[in-house]
């Protein structure tokens, strides 16, 4: 094979993963399912526990990620996996696919098992995902077999090098309400072991609350680089690096199936589906705050009955109500299972008789943490309205480290710190 044959061949590889993306109209390089027969995606370290799952991110020298989801048909189709590249905003990298990863770029979904024991059948598919070669952003694409339009599944995932250090601090926001109601993540960081000639310009910085996408800071860049002790400070006086406190999550726990749980109300037992009504809510905005410890937004399957969560827990329909005069606008139930989307199918409906927001899900047992979102006309969902935002709460934060030297087609994550 000629010179120009193989670089060819490696040019139709990149244009593939890129191609996958733009065959599918409502392509979305984040988290997102595409079919309503798909339930209850995770994707986490294997290393992890059994209950709260840790978020996506893995050590370059560590790669053990899982990923699992329900089926809800009776016969589905063969699933293909394929890893796309990524650079640090989540738009494709164009590199070619042996620049990255060491397999052939297409996998096939041959764990499956069929649920034991419930009243709702499912397919539960499992899935290790291959180790890749360079640290920084991917996301993980589940397509029907043969057909790469027929995208069912996407799910990003962070692979991290351990070579900086970051000193990390979560301080008052001084000035007006926001003392009483933000956060601020200062920080710094060491790169000893990197030869950066251009820190400014090379180095960026993604801060996530609550492992969460939809409202991280990105970009952000050093305000000062100490090129002697090859340290750089992020110092910021506009607010660039506080969030809203928020609240703390509500929850409720469907983990047995035969007894009501905390924040359950009502349950109906059915011979097809059971039936579970949560306690009605009402406004936390304005002196109401949540005490009860949480897990920020998250979700894990469990069914306490049983030996094999995975497939011996039983989907059954959850009913919302929150009570509360009609908003100017939609209203969203939004967590970590509906991947903060504001997705139609997580729209809450008003019942004027009992002037309440009523929505219903179909969910798997096991133990959710949500929030109530307004969302208004060219408007940024507003999830103050009905929670509130103090800046006693209790969140988890990141401090991601990206780096891209210049002329370079990637984005490195250099270093990885949770506070």
């Amino acid at each position: 094979m000629t010179f120009k044959k193989i670089c060819l061949f490696f040019c139709l590889q990149c244009l593939t993963s890129i191609q996958l993306a733009a065959q599918t109209a409502n392509f979305r390089y984040e988290d997102a399912v595409y079919s309503p027969y798909i339930k209850t995606v995770l994707l986490y370290p294997a290393f992890g526990n059994d209950f709260v799952l840790p978020p996506p991110i893995i050590p370059l020298q560590n790669q053990s990620l899982r990923l699992e989801f329900d089926d809800m048909t009776d016969s589905p189709p063969r699933y293909t996996v394929k890893i796309m590249a990524c650079l640090a905003d989540w738009q494709p990298a164009t590199l070619n696919d042996i620049e990255f990863i060491d397999q052939f770029n297409e996998f096939y979904l041959t764990e499956r098992e069929t649920s034991f024991n419930t009243k709702v059948p499912y397919i539960h598919f499992s899935f290790q995902v291959p180790a890749v070669k360079l640290s920084g952003n991917y996301l993980l694409v589940v397509y029907e077999e043969g057909n790469a339009e027929k995208v069912v599944i996407t799910r990003r995932f962070m692979v991290h090098e351990n070579g900086v250090g970051i000193g990390t601090a979560q301080n008052f926001v001084v000035g007006g309400s926001s003392t009483f109601q933000n956060q601020q993540v200062d920080f710094a960081v060491s790169y000893n072991n990197y030869s950066i000639q251009n820190p400014m310009q090379e180095v960026a910085v993604v801060i996530r609350q609550n492992y969460r996408w939809d409202n991280a800071l990105h970009n952000l860049r050093p305000t000062y680089v100490n090129e002697f002790d090859k340290k750089m400070e992020f110092r910021y006086f506009q607010l660039e690096n506080s969030f809203q406190g928020g609240n703390e999550y509500r929850f409720f726990d469907l983990s047995n199936a035969q007894a009501r749980g905390w924040g359950i109300d009502t349950f109906r037992l059915l011979p097809k589906k059971n039936e579970y009504y949560l306690i009605t809510e009402t406004y936390r905005n304005g002196g109401y705050t949540n005490l009860m410890p949480d897990i920020n937004g998250r979700f894990f399957v469990r069914n306490i009955r049983s030996q094999d969560s995975k497939t011996e827990s039983d989907y059954m329909d959850v009913v919302f109500r929150l009570r509360a005069l009609r908003a100017k606008g939609d209203v969203y139930v939004t967590g970590g299972f509906t991947d903060f989307a504001l997705a139609d199918s997580y729209k809450m409906t008003y019942n004027e008789t009992y002037q309440q927001y009523e929505c219903r899900l179909l969910l798997k047992q096991g133990v959710y943490n949500y929030q109530y979102t307004l969302k208004q006309p060219n408007a940024k969902p507003d999830e103050v309205y009905f929670e509130g935002s103090y800046q006693q709460t209790q969140n988890d934060y990141e401090v991601l480290v990206y780096y891209r030297q210049a002329g370079s087609r990637s984005d490195r994550l250099l270093g990885y710190k949770k506070l």
